[in-house]
């Protein structure tokens, strides 16, 4: 065990200490390393925002949560651990050929990928479509998040 006035670890060492119920320098922080540790877009903007740094327009990573990919800069201001390495297909894909921003969220709006679109509902809400033109996702009225409603092996 790693007493707790030692040198501190690397990262990596700290997570992977913690993986053992090992002692550690400090508990691992994780801000976006998986789906589980995200953070919401608005609640992203906020936080931006208290911490004084530059308005930014994140990357969402998952449309149907709404969770922004963390900066650089907000990760390093809290000393994460746990970076993203690979994002799932309707995730984060910084190669993913085109971006728009989401029309959802006054400026400054999170990115989102292009070839999605978010369809109004008569409700109020908004759902995303397939290219059959089959819902994958509705978000009732005043909600945060989207909701699965397409069973593609029913």
């Amino acid at each position: 065990m790693i007493p707790q006035s030692g040198p501190a670890l690397t990262p990596r060492a700290r997570v992977l200490a913690a993986l053992r119920h090992e002692e550690s320098d400090r508990v691992p922080i994780d801000l976006g390393g998986m789906r589980s540790s995200g953070i919401h877009a608005l609640a992203y903007r906020r936080l931006v925002t208290r911490l004084g740094l530059p308005a930014e327009s994140p990357f969402m990573y998952d449309i149907m949560q709404q969770l922004a990919q963390p900066s650089t800069a907000v990760l390093d201001r809290f000393g994460a651990d746990a970076v993203p390495l690979h994002r799932a297909p309707f995730g984060f894909d910084p190669a993913r050929p085109a971006w728009k921003l989401s029309p959802l969220y006054a400026p400054p709006a999170p990115w989102m990928p292009a070839d999605l679109a978010y369809l109004p509902r008569s409700d109020g809400g908004y759902e995303i479509r397939d290219d059959d033109a089959a819902v994958l996702f509705r978000m009732p009225a005043n909600g945060l998040y989207f909701e699965p409603v397409h069973e593609p092996l029913a």
